[in-house]
């Protein structure tokens, strides 16, 4: 699917199947842009999913894309958010690239060679809201940019005992890189200027 300059709105709907041999999976282009997929299979040799242009939308709530990248927001401000599914790919899972991109992780499971999640250039936040197995870094930027102010937090529900001990290894925690098991999970991570605890 290659969208219009215009602002599209596109559906994956479950037992769809959205497969390429060459290129991107699906491209919106470019303006503001909502891709929502509640089922089926994206796959492309590329992007499975990229946003283009413009602030856009993306919400995974069940099925899986893949490809050498997962989903691409591209530029603008974007939204990202996975509720369940799987987004696996062969260099960066979740790539958000430029812009102030906010990446909020509820569930599912997100795999990549190295990087699983990247906020890109500008100032992004990552959320983890939800148990999610996340194969790979968490990245704010491919560098520690000067002047950016990347946020990650964490917003699990946690058990009440170990409540207070994540707490202080999250205080302790270095932005700039480090790795916590929250759940039964890793999740490791580099180049923020921020860690939040928003664990309940």
């Amino acid at each position: 699917y290659l969208g219009t300059a215009h602002p599209d709105d596109v559906s994956v709907l479950a037992g769809a199947t959205v497969s390429v041999d060459i290129g991107d999976a699906i491209d919106t282009n470019s303006a503001a842009d909502t891709i929502t997929v509640n089922g089926g299979s994206i796959s492309a040799p590329a992007r499975g999913i990229d946003g283009g242009g413009g602030p856009d939308t993306i919400t995974i709530n069940d099925g899986s894309v893949s490809g050498s990248a997962g989903i691409v927001g591209n530029t603008g401000d974007d939204s990202i958010t996975i509720n369940g599914g799987s987004v696996t790919a062969t260099s960066t899972a979740i790539d958000g690239i430029s812009g102030d991109d906010t990446i909020t992780i509820n569930g599912g499971i997100i795999s990549g060679a190295g990087r699983a999640v990247r906020g890109g250039g500008d100032n992004d936040t990552v959320i983890l809201a939800g148990d999610s197995n996340i194969t790979g870094l968490i990245q704010a930027d491919g560098t520690a940019l000067e002047g950016t102010a990347d946020i990650l937090r964490f917003a699990m529900t946690v058990p009440a005992d170990d409540l207070a001990a994540l707490q202080a290894d999250l205080l302790a925690a270095v932005p700039a890189g480090g790795s916590i098991d929250i759940n039964g999970y890793t999740y490791s991570w580099e180049n923020f200027e921020t860690i939040e605890d928003n664990l309940t």
